[in-house]
């Protein structure tokens, strides 16, 4: 166990980091299953912020509001990659 801590997980840290940022990018980003399998229903059980925003673009037709929560996904997910950026940083002298 003490490998495992003090040499293959500093080694593997920059590959947790990148996967981190990519799976979490993608969970926020992620609407076209969901719309496909429950349309976000029942009633709004199931829906996302990027659903949301799909709906509220195309089925409301209200683009202000989309640009909003669009941005506020890019920030989200621009905070998250600037995070783990930060965490994985001390990795960087190993």
């Amino acid at each position: 166990m003490r490998t495992f801590r003090s040499i293959t997980l500093p080694l593997l840290r920059r590959a947790l980091a990148v996967n981190t940022v990519l799976v979490s990018v993608q969970t926020l980003n992620t609407f076209d299953s969901i719309l496909a399998l429950t349309g976000g229903g029942p009633g709004r059980a199931t829906e996302v912020l990027a659903l949301f925003t799909f709906n509220t673009v195309f089925y409301n037709l209200d683009l202000a509001a989309g640009c909003v929560l669009a941005l506020l996904l890019f920030a989200i997910g621009m905070a998250m990659t600037l995070l783990v950026g930060w965490l994985g940083r001390g990795a960087e002298g190993e």
